[in-house]
């Protein structure tokens, strides 16, 4: 068995559109079939990329590993490998237990030559229900945005769609023949669940405190500098911490309506990028206190697959499909039951008005 966080996101856009944003051609099994069709093609990993990196912006190279074939429900899962910063193939390290102002640094080499340093990540895409979900386990990484820009890039230069010039170069999209005023875009956004934003819109008045929620990890050395001196000081050493440590910080803080929504509305964006931790709020409450955070908003979930890693490989995306469709119902009820009340809420709304 193996654990995985699931993390679900709404698909918006899949395919090509006009300039009113209505879809003209293409479709979530369409792009999964070409994709699977383009890179099977291709004679070495190197060729399976979509797009420029750029370092200055933190964005590297992306790499087609595995998409499974369309299961009984037309779910598939995707693997992508995603490249870490290296130096020239050689990963580097330092030692946690290492003084400060120590410069000492340790390399991870590799054998052989043409190494891409860099960590798998698992898709699942669920077409019936027009959403995905990134599937993590201990080896993985989630890279959501990593996904939407390859998906991109492989729509914009190398789907089926694509229609040259007699000097090849790509003049428009379409079926057969260009479609004027078409552009491609894959676009998805967090699943969310309104329940927690609800509440605490309703209770603005009855927050206290706001509470944020940051995990800590030794090995990054600006993380580390901070749990350095905070034991320093509370305890006059500093303990072996190789593990990842939460820290919770409570705020006094009692923010206006229009405040709140912005702050919701940031954490959105920023928790969408895995740029956050987890954020929320005291609601004072009949003479007691409880505690609402914003991750509440998102859906997702921590389950028990059905899977058996073989050494440090990646994972067959054809086993992470089947594992999934074992736990389906349960894993995506949450997904039909949140549309389902945002449908009867949106109905009450019109009647009302």
């Amino acid at each position: 068995m193996l654990e995985a966080k699931i993390r679900f996101f709404d698909v918006h856009k899949c395919g090509f559109y006009n300039r009113d944003g209505n879809l003209v051609f293409c479709s979530l099994p369409e792009l999964l079939s070409s994709l699977k069709l383009w890179a099977t093609d291709r004679r070495v990993l190197n060729q399976t990329r979509t797009f420029e990196p750029d370092a200055a912006k933190d964005i590297l190279n992306t790499y087609y590993c595995d998409l499974s074939d369309p299961d009984q429900n037309e779910d598939q899962v995707l693997t992508l490998w995603n490249e870490v910063s290296n130096d020239e193939g050689k990963v580097l390290g330092i030692q946690s237990d290492q003084q400060p102002g120590n410069l000492d640094v340790e390399e991870t080499g590799f054998r052989g030559e043409n190494i891409i340093p860099g960590s798998p990540s698992y898709y699942w895409f669920i077409p019936r229900e027009s959403v995905l979900a990134t599937v993590v386990f201990s080896h993985s990484s989630p890279e959501k945005l990593s996904m939407e820009r390859y998906l991109n890039g492989f729509l914009r230069s190398f789907s089926q769609y694509k229609i040259l010039s007699e000097r090849r170069e790509i003049i428009g999209y379409g079926r057969n023949q260009r479609q004027e005023n078409v552009k491609p875009e894959f676009r998805a956004t967090l699943s969310k669940s309104d329940s927690a934003a609800d509440d605490l819109v309703r209770n603005v008045n009855r927050i206290t405190r706001m509470v944020r929620r940051e995990k800590f990890d030794f090995q990054v050395p600006d993380q580390r500098e901070v749990m350095e001196r905070l034991f320093d000081r509370i305890v006059g050493h500093v303990p072996e911490l190789n593990q990842p440590r939460t820290i919770t910080q409570d705020i006094q803080y009692r923010p206006s309506l229009e405040e709140l929504q912005e702050i919701i509305r940031n954490f959105e964006v920023f928790d969408e990028r895995g740029e956050i931790g987890d954020l929320g709020f005291w609601i004072s409450e009949s003479g007691s206190q409880r505690k609402v955070m914003l991750s509440g908003m998102s859906i997702s979930n921590s389950i028990d697959l059905e899977l058996r890693r073989d050494g440090t490989n990646i994972l067959a995306a054809s086993e992470v499909c089947r594992a999934l469709s074992r736990q389906r119902n349960q894993l995506i009820q949450p997904v039909i039951e949140n549309r389902r009340h945002a449908r009867e809420q949106d109905a009450i709304g019109k009647i009302v008005a």
